[in-house]
């Protein structure tokens, strides 16, 4: 089952929060910037940047990236406001669970250790009053929900060995809470972008015409270096059933190329499909076949690769990290 901190905390196992939220902005506005310029730039001519599936492909990365970073600055503000985040310290902050949820050890321990400091104290001294002692007594025979309490005190006494050991970061908590739309919706929208990224890295589609330039290399090979970073260092889940939401996609854009090419569409270049691989009027078979390969094929060797890359991730992190108890 995935988490909200699992959806949210990508890079943070190895980073603070600042850095893997400047990380993900330094992204988002560069992709961003790449995306608009590619709207003008002479590969897509005036009005085609819309057919093209590399253009398609890295929009969502875009927008994953983008998306990723509001909710991050939205999380880092919100626990900033709680003060849970303390950025000055270098050391862990053990977290204890109790009935109501996860609160601070450091705040509890140091309570306790000012009570067992404080000379006033009489149970440190061995001075009490008989009179206290029996009027407790009897509030205590008098209220049963005393007797509930003190038995709720004792067995988390009982329980305070078991602690969780968390960084300074408070998403790193590993709690099983319910996600929410918009965590979900960045679930799905990663895994459309990091599936199509490396199929469209990996086919490029015509290498005939394969110019280096900026826009090429940013989306048709950083695409691939931005996610894959994500992934790796991340904490994203991958799930190999996952992959049907990229094969709704690639659906969605064959349709369109159909639709396109049955209304007499062209390339920039006047030809009469988008890709030459999708040439239905020249190569229907070859057309056909391209996309199933791509289908079945591509779609779950994609899926197959980040997931092999979740699972080297998750035994990194188990093995190396000293931050948190699995």
């Amino acid at each position: 089952m995935a988490t909200i901190n699992g959806i949210l905390s990508s890079l943070f196992q190895w980073f603070s929060v600042p850095v893997i939220l400047a990380y993900r902005l330094i992204v988002a506005v560069y992709c961003s910037a790449w995306i608009i310029y590619s709207g003008f730039h002479p590969a897509n001519g005036n009005d085609k940047w819309f057919i093209y599936l590399t253009n398609w492909s890295f929009l969502f990365v875009t927008v994953y990236f983008v998306f990723a970073t509001i909710i991050t600055a939205l999380y880092y503000k919100d626990e900033c406001k709680q003060g849970e985040y303390e950025t000055g310290s270098p050391e862990p902050i053990p977290l204890r669970r109790s009935r109501s949820g996860i609160s601070r050890s450091s705040d509890m321990d140091s309570r306790d250790s000012k009570s067992r400091e404080d000379p006033r104290d009489p149970s440190r001294s061995g001075i009490s009053r008989s009179s206290d002692m029996d009027s407790r007594d009897n509030k205590s025979r008098d209220d049963p929900r005393e007797k509930t309490d003190a038995h709720d005190t004792t067995r988390e006494k009982g329980r305070s060995r078991d602690e969780v050991k968390v960084s300074i970061n408070p998403l790193e908590v590993m709690q099983e809470l319910p996600m929410s739309g918009y965590h979900q919706t960045l679930w799905v929208i990663y895994n459309i972008a990091a599936n199509t990224a490396l199929l469209v890295t990996a086919t490029n589609w015509d290498y005939a015409g394969f110019k280096v330039d900026g826009l090429t290399v940013t989306t048709q090979i950083l695409n691939t270096v931005f996610i894959l970073s994500e992934t790796l260092l991340g904490t994203i889940p991958v799930r190999l059933y996952h992959v049907i939401y990229p094969m709704l996609f690639t659906i969605v854009y064959v349709m369109f190329s159909v639709v396109y090419w049955a209304g007499n569409g062209t390339n920039t270049s006047g030809q009469p499909y988008i890709y030459s691989v999708l040439d239905y009027s020249g190569n229907p078979t070859d057309s056909i076949e391209a996309i199933l390969v791509f289908f079945f094929v591509g779609h779950p060797l994609s899926q197959l690769v980040l997931f092999i890359m979740f699972r080297v991730r998750f035994w990194l992190r188990r093995k190396f990290s000293k931050k948190l108890i699995w």
